[in-house]
Parts: structure tokens; C-alpha cells; sequence
């Protein structure tokens, strides 16, 4: 029943299954964590049966690698990638250029995995 239940958590945490279930992401707070006693009484856990509760919830979000459980074992979040992959600059002069910025990032110990250098949006 634990990989059962881990195995639902994940798909409830998952990118594709937050994107359509408001049940969960109205639940979550700015970390993206939720209560562990909302998610055991979510319709697709109380499905599995009886032997669902807070604890065995608590249980399977923690054998699981692809869910992160807070402190006080109260909230479960998804595991995220916490590898920032993007600067953004604000308020550069008029007529900077892409390759004045690379000139400015060369000496990042970085610089290697720059893969583009983008305008702003709003610019």
C-alpha cells in the first residue's frame, strides 16, 4: 500500500497533474507545499482504501525522491530543481550589445554553459 500511496502522491505533485487539479495548487502555499492532512483526504487517496491516513502518507512522501517533506512533517511539496538557469538585467544603458554582454560574463566560472543571450521582453 506505501508505494501505492507514493506512487499517487507524485502523480498528484506532478507538473501535468498540478496544471489541472485546483483542489491541490488552492491548498499550496508560496513554497508549493500542502498539507499532509488535506492530501490524504484527497479523492484519488481515499480511493486506495482504508489504510490511507495522515501517517502513511507521511511515510510515503518521505521514501520518495521525487517529494520533499518540511521539518515539522506536516507539509509535502515537489522536489524541484533548484539549478537557476537564467539572469535577468534590469535598467542596462541604451546600446548595450549581446556581445558586450558576453564580454561582461566571460569571467563567470560559468561562461562555458552560457547557451544565448537575450533582450528583454519589454525592451
Amino acid at each position: 500500500l506505501l508505494d501505492k500511496i507514493r506512487q499517487c502522491l507524485e502523480e498528484l505533485l506532478s507538473k501535468d497533474s498540478l496544471a489541472e487539479d485546483m483542489y491541490i495548487r488552492k491548498h499550496m502555499n508560496a513554497q508549493l507545499y500542502i498539507p499532509l492532512c488535506l492530501l490524504a483526504a484527497h479523492r484519488t487517496l481515499v480511493a486506495l482504501g482504508p489504510g490511507v491516513t495522515v501517517n502513511s502518507v507521511l511515510a510515503a512522501a518521505k521514501v520518495s525522491d521525487r517529494l520533499n517533506v518540511d521539518e515539522a512533517n506536516l507539509l509535502v511539496r515537489p522536489a524541484t530543481n533548484h539549478n537557476r538557469n537564467t539572469i535577468i538585467l534590469h535598467d542596462l544603458p541604451e546600446g548595450v550589445t549581446e556581445e558586450d554582454l558576453k564580454e561582461l560574463l566571460k569571467t563567470s566560472p560559468e561562461f562555458d554553459k552560457l547557451c544565448s543571450v537575450k533582450p528583454d521582453v519589454n525592451h
